[in-house]
């Protein structure tokens, strides 16, 4: 049996990060001395209407515009850690699903846009030391949906392309597992609908973490 590589975005993926998010916007409003979502709930109907693309519903519903990017990105940047350490949680299964894949010599890696000390610190506990995390903070110019931290993932653990997947939520993600020529798993767990779902992109889907599982077998299969 060839040994596969399962490389996992963290956000929405592996973490719970949506009251993180929604505790920046409570941020950014105090800074703009206003009040742009009601509760979590306004804020998760408001960003499944726009997809997750945050510039869009500022512009549309908030009149924030594109001069207003900078300030909105520095207050992520000050307050970023602080919030992931006090509000986003690995989905509870996911300790579980790893052990079991490292015990079946499955391979686990993480590329993530996200900052590399916020993503060690939020998932540390369920994963191992030696569990290689590419991140924006070493891919400042090239994050997804460019591909190079995926192959720069491959190229250092000496894996051919058709024996990788990548675990992903989000557009971006599987346009850089497209360019990168590797298979990709639409993870559709999170408590919002991700709006790829109904995209025929993707090569496989998962709606519970454990199917993973079964995807492997039906690879062992193929090969």
């Amino acid at each position: 049996m060839e040994r596969k590589l399962l490389i996992y975005d963290v956000d929405k993926t592996i973490l719970d990060s949506s009251y993180p998010l929604y505790y920046w916007w409570l941020e950014i409003a105090k800074e703009f001395n206003t009040t742009f979502f009601e509760s979590k709930e306004h804020y998760d109907y408001i960003i499944q209407k726009y997809d997750w693309k945050w510039m869009d519903f500022a512009r549309e519903e908030f009149w924030l515009h594109k001069n207003h990017h900078n300030k909105i990105i520095k207050i992520w940047k000050r307050n970023i850690k602080r919030l992931y350490d006090e509000h986003a949680k690995p989905y509870e299964w996911y300790k579980e699903i790893f052990d079991k894949l490292r015990k079946e010599w499955y391979i686990i890696a993480i590329a993530t846009n996200n900052v590399k000390e916020v993503v060690i610190n939020s998932i540390k506990h369920i994963l191992w030391d030696d569990v290689i995390i590419h991140s924006e903070t070493s891919h400042p110019e090239k994050i997804k949906p460019e591909p190079d931290m995926l192959l720069d993932i491959i190229n250092e653990l000496g894996f051919d392309r058709k024996d990788v997947l990548m675990i992903w939520d989000e557009e971006w993600d599987l346009v850089a597992a497209t360019r990168a020529w590797v298979l990709a798993v639409l993870a559709n767990y999170d408590s919002t609908l991700c709006p790829l779902v109904h995209s025929n992109n993707y090569d496989y889907i998962i709606n519970k973490p454990e199917q993973i599982f079964e995807i492997l077998e039906e690879l062992k299969n193929v090969a």
